[in-house]
């Protein structure tokens, strides 16, 4: 707003009101089981939609499961403030930033509009560097490397097959993101991962602890 003036801001702001009221008034342009793909938006409501159909109760539903899946982030919120661990103080700052990264996953989680995992490579080389499971390792990278090679592959697409892979809406049909909700396998499996490591490294709530 200070670059280029406060009504660029200012609309900016109500643009996104109204579409956050698009979307409680379902009149958001999902993209529903007629649809030939899921498309670009990877949200828990617009997967849901996808699978099953815009109704109200679908919609009510994809709210239910958020508030099911972030639960557990709540309850390690609330372990870690109430009864905070014992840790040294490198111990602590890694605990620190699980914690930030957690409620950034669990905020893209929430949204009913994902369209990529902004920090996600922030995560991605935190979880790298902390695992210490060659499994989980593995799963990591498994999970985050289509998500990583989206752009090679609709530059590829673009590269080979021309114009004819672009539908409107800039829909690429080379790119496996329309049809996968790749966004949310990686932020429910960084999320699930760090919750995990969380978990595990902040004392149960006891009645003395409250």
């Amino acid at each position: 707003m200070l670059i280029v003036g406060f009504p660029y801001g200012w609309e900016q702001h109500l643009s996104y009101a109204r579409l956050l009221l698009r979307i409680v008034a379902g009149s958001y342009p999902w993209r529903i089981p007629t649809d030939p793909f899921l498309g670009y938006n990877h949200s828990i409501k617009q997967i849901l939609v996808y699978l099953v159909d815009l109704t109200p109760r679908v919609l009510q539903i994809a709210t239910a499961i958020k508030m099911i899946v972030l639960t557990p982030l709540a309850l390690v919120v609330l372990r870690y403030l109430y009864h905070p661990p014992h840790l040294t103080k490198n111990e602590s700052l890694q605990q620190g930033i699980a914690m930030a990264l957690a409620l950034y996953t669990g905020a893209f989680i929430w949204l009913d509009v994902v369209w990529e995992l902004s920090l996600g490579i922030a995560v991605f080389a935190y979880l790298l560097a902390t695992l210490e499971q060659r499994r989980a390792k593995l799963l990591v990278w498994v999970i985050f490397l289509p998500y990583a090679l989206i752009d090679f592959f609709q530059v590829g697409g673009y590269v080979l097959f021309g114009q004819d892979v672009i539908l409107p809406g800039l829909y690429i049909l080379t790119d496996p993101s329309i049809y996968l909700p790749l966004t949310m396998f990686v932020i429910l499996t960084f999320y699930g991962l760090l919750l995990k490591r969380l978990w595990n490294t902040t004392p149960a709530l006891t009645k003395k602890a409250i």
